[in-house]
């Protein structure tokens, strides 16, 4: 089973630097927060399909079931939305 400090883990290892990593939730309903610079000029699509490619390489099939959505921000993104992450 998927926990939150192993998808901490495995999402600061992406290879993207600097990276603030935040996940929350629990048991089977995580959400990853990623906020970088080096997203900067890359458009969400790109984003998300360099996490998630990372994701299926890393992650068990089991474990990737856990992940309800992986957020990927500039600092600047963040700031814009009052800093705080939001999900259903």
């Amino acid at each position: 089973m998927l926990t939150k400090e192993r998808l901490e883990r495995v999402l600061r290892e992406l290879g993207v630097s600097p990276l603030d990593v935040r996940v929350e939730g629990d048991f089977g309903h995580f959400v990853g927060f990623l906020v970088s610079p080096a997203f900067r000029g890359v458009d969400e699509g790109t984003r998300q399909a360099r996490v998630w490619g990372y994701l299926l390489g890393t992650l068990t099939d089991f474990e990737r079931r856990d992940v309800e959505f992986v957020f990927t921000s500039t600092p600047e993104e963040m700031a814009a939305l009052g800093g705080v992450g939001t999900h259903a």
